[in-house]
Order: C-alpha cells, then structure tokens, then sequence
C-alpha cells in the first residue's frame, strides 16, 4: 500500500514525461503472448528541479515495478547527486518485496575524486546502510593511478581496487579477504578490443570484441565454456559451447521500442 501511495504521488506529473513503450521478443516456451513479448512501458521527466521516472511490466499486473526520483545540486566544487528508487517485486528488502533504495553520490571534477552511499528502507519503514566507498585519481607524465576503497555492509567486508590506465591499457586488482583477482583491459584499435582476468586460482577468463557493420560481438572464454554475444539494432543473440560436451544453447531477442510524441 505504501508503495501505491508513492507511485500514485510520483506518477501525478506523468503527463509531463516521456513515455516509452517497449517490447522484447524471446526465443522459448511462454505460456502467454504477454509473457512472450516482456511488454513494459517506461516513463523519465523532470519536475521542480526533480528528475524522476519508472516502469512497469504490462505483462504482469501493470502495477509500476519502479518509481525513482533524483536531485542534484552543487556545494564547494562538489556535484552532489541524491537518489531514491522505489520498487515493488524486484528485490528483496529484508523479506519484503516492496522498499526503496537511496544512493548518494559525490564528485569533484577538479581533484579527480568520487564518493557514494547507499543504503535501502524496507515497506515497515526500517533502514539498512548497504555499501560506502571513495576513488581517487591521480595523474601523472606515465599515466593516471587509481585507488577505490569500499565498505559492505551487509557482508562485513572491505574491498580494495586500485587501477592504472596508460594509453590504450587498463589494469585493475581487486584484492579483499575473499577476493584477489587482475583485470587487464586493452584496446587494440578503433574496432577491436580484449580483456584478460586471472585470480588467486588462476585463470578466470579472457574475452575479445568487435566492432563492425555487423554489430558489437564479444567472444568469451571461462575455461568451462565459450561464450558468444552480438548485439545489433535492438537484436541480441547470446550462444554457449560448453566444453564438457553437453549440448549448445542459443538464445535471441529483439527489443522495440516505441515512444510517444511530445
């Protein structure tokens, strides 16, 4: 009920956003033409100095599965960004489907530097801080140095990811109590690119990609399997060759969206 209210208060100045009706065509057994097409109309607008939109899955009950609004304002060279999402059957907030999320985010373009918070409020009104985290750039003549600490709050654990970019290469390390992994990350021209991650385990997986006429395609090797992504004018076709044998899986879907004129 709580979540009702809000959307209805939220969806007051639906008259002056933007609705966009979308579709999405899946391959697969559905036992609707609804269910089939994933129809969901979308919603974004501006009020008052607040930025606000939502959706809802017309295949269901209708009922607006995400409501958020956001404001953003500027204090001592730092953009402040504030922003609340209220969602119903999407996540779970503490055993309840119906809550909200809270993110605020801080950034000083000057300094190279970015904060953020957030946090999530249950329908009985309890809040529960999430996660917390800061990232500093530093440049130099032999290219930029980042560090990004952050803070679960829910798993307890600290997490540190520091990085370095020089020309067309990127690294990062994420090293936490659970966690030490190495992502390198390279552009080898204008249309292709590759990207290397191992652990404390060894290999993770390495992928390639592709930009051409054709779409995005992304080749992907886990060990366990190749993967295989391309996207194209709202197509998307996702292909798995597990290397154990089994049977191959293909999926497709097409996404259109139609939106109303102003």
């Amino acid at each position: 009920m709580k979540f009702l209210v809000a959307a209805t208060i939220l969806l007051s100045g639906y008259a002056s956003a933007s609705p966009e009706l979308s579709l999405t065509l899946k391959d697969g057994s559905f036992g609707s033409l609804s269910e089939a097409g994933s129809p969901a109309i979308k919603f974004h607008g501006t009020s008052g100095g607040i930025e606000y939109g939502g959706s809802a899955e017309l295949g269901t009950d209708g009922i607006p599965k995400s409501i958020w609004g956001q404001t953003t304002t500027t204090a001592s060279g730092w953009n402040l960004k504030s922003r609340a999402e209220l969602s119903h059957g999407l996540y779970d907030f503490d055993g309840e489907d119906s809550g909200a999320y809270v993110t605020v985010e801080g950034t000083n373009d000057d300094e190279d530097a970015f904060v953020w918070a957030s946090g999530s409020m249950s329908a009985d009104g309890g809040f529960k801080p999430l996660t917390a985290g800061v990232k500093k750039v530093l440049e130099g003549d032999n290219g930029k140095f980042m560090i990004a600490p952050r803070f679960s709050f829910e798993s307890h654990e600290a997490k540190v990811v520091v990085g370095f970019e020089k020309d067309d290469t990127k690294a990062y390390a994420t090293l936490s109590q659970d966690e030490k992994n190495v992502l390198v990350e390279h552009k080898v021209n204008d249309s292709n690119s590759a990207s290397f991650k191992a652990g404390s385990a060894g290999f993770i997986s390495a992928s390639i990609s592709n930009e051409s006429d054709v779409g995005t395609t992304k080749l992907t090797y886990t060990g366990s399997s190749v993967d295989v992504e391309i996207e194209n004018d709202g197509w998307k076709g996702i292909g798995k060759i597990p290397r154990d044998g089994t049977e191959p899986t293909v999926h497709f879907s097409k996404t259109v969206a139609f939106t109303a004129p102003k």
